[in-house]
């Protein structure tokens, strides 16, 4: 059993992917801003805990579940193009929420932040999906870069 935390879940079409593939015992938090977004992935997502909230939040939110830390992260979130302080709030969080824990991101634009990753993270693969369109991938990230709370 896992607990999962999933950043810009949308309306849940990578929630129901983990969802059918996660141990019965696993707790999956789905994060979304969007308040339309969100009530349709609580109603296709019954067996995820849906929490509306924006990433800059996620410290509160995080520390609201007070259940553990998390043992894998997924996002949806356009990471890169978060405004810095976002990004680096984001960051933080998870240095105290999922320290360890592999960071799986969903991109469309294969390859080209691949610098971006390595900057935040010591190991860092890419997976081409060609059959998305357009073509995407994710990157699978390890051993977050960290001193003092900030990226090297």
């Amino acid at each position: 059993p896992q607990r999962i935390l999933e950043l810009g879940a949308g309306d849940g079409a990578v929630t129901i992917a983990a969802l059918e593939r996660m141990h019965a015992d696993s707790e999956l938090v789905a994060l979304e801003v969007d308040e339309e977004f969100a009530a349709v992935l609580a109603e296709r997502c019954p067996d995820a805990r849906v929490v509306r909230a924006d990433v800059a939040d996620l410290g509160k939110v995080l520390g609201g579940l007070g259940e553990g830390p998390f043992d894998l992260v997924l996002s949806g979130l356009p990471t890169p193009s978060l405004p810095d302080t976002a990004r680096a709030a984001m960051f933080d969080v998870l240095d105290a929420h999922a320290s360890g824990a592999p960071f799986s991101q969903l991109t469309v634009m294969p390859w080209v932040y691949q610098r971006f990753y390595r900057r935040y993270f010591a190991d860092v693969t890419f997976r081409l999906v060609p059959m998305n369109l357009p073509p995407g991938g994710v990157y699978h990230c390890r051993g977050p870069r960290r001193r003092n709370g900030r990226a090297d």
